[in-house]
């Protein structure tokens, strides 16, 4: 029992299976690498809310048509004339919040490896000063200086592409409002 009891303590006492050991520039480049995994999957998922963005935009806009004539005939009063504004202008904001939501972000992009390998080992070999065990550090410091830069541009973009999303359901909601009005006037007060 106590040799089972020393060998689980071993395995979590030392240093070498550390996965968060921040100092090991090794280490780092693969927790580094996996988040931006992670960045990349949620990038992704926002994308494919697309989709979902562009069919509530089309049912907020399916009776416009029916909502102009409404406003173009002379039976429709000041009350009206405000709802449709306030209609179209929620409706204006709707699709700006979808096309930014929608709009490219600039992003780096991830460099392949043969960059750091062949370009910069060369370039680090080439200076005497540098020793041998100093260019391996160099080039994967570089490295994950490289995946940071990305992460961090990843992180960017999917922040400012939730708060796109977000401003474009709360106004989807108050879209709703107006247009469930003005659909009922147009539905009432048709002859």
């Amino acid at each position: 029992m106590l040799k089972k009891i020393d060998k689980v303590l071993d395995k979590y006492l030392e240093a070498n299976d550390n996965e968060y050991d921040f100092e090991d520039t090794r280490n780092n480049i693969k927790l580094t690498f996996e988040h931006l995994k992670l960045e990349k999957e949620e990038l992704v998922d926002r994308d494919h809310q697309t989709s979902w963005l562009i069919t509530i935009l089309g049912v907020l806009v399916g009776y416009s048509p029916v909502i102009a004539k409404f406003a173009i005939d002379n039976s429709s009063t000041k009350v009206d004339i405000i709802v449709i504004t306030m209609y179209v202008l929620c409706l204006v904001y709707s699709l700006i919040c979808v096309i930014e939501f929608m709009y490219p972000r600039q992003r780096t992009q991830l460099n392949p490896p043969r960059v750091f390998y062949d370009q910069l080992i060369n370039q680090y070999r080439a200076d005497d000063n540098i020793s041998d065990d100093q260019v391996s550090a160099y080039v994967r410091a570089n490295y994950l200086g490289h995946l940071s830069k990305c992460l961090d541009d990843l992180q960017k973009c999917n922040v400012i592409k939730a708060k796109w999303r977000y401003r474009a359901y709360v106004s989807f909601v108050v879209t709703a409002i107006p247009y469930l009005i003005c659909i009922s006037r147009c539905l009432i007060f048709k002859r």
